[in-house]
């Protein structure tokens, strides 16, 4: 599905079931900030960058993360 232009749709019900089920609670988010697709979308649904931060992984060694909030 991946070009279809559903991701905000998708992001934004996900958002609103999480202040659903925990309603006195701010979403945050982790995103690799490879993922530049992903990034885009959650600015587009009202996030913005306030983070980042490096983890690192066996596999793929240090991997830079953006942490993102409402």
């Amino acid at each position: 599905m991946t070009g279809k232009a559903l991701g905000l749709e998708f992001f934004l019900e996900s958002v609103a079931f999480a202040h659903s089920r925990f309603p006195d609670r701010r979403v945050t988010l982790n995103v690799a900030a490879f993922n530049v697709r992903a990034i885009t979308v959650y600015e587009r649904g009202g996030f913005r960058r306030s983070g980042e931060h490096v983890r690192t992984f066996e596999r793929w060694d240090e991997v830079p993360f953006v942490e993102m909030e409402e």
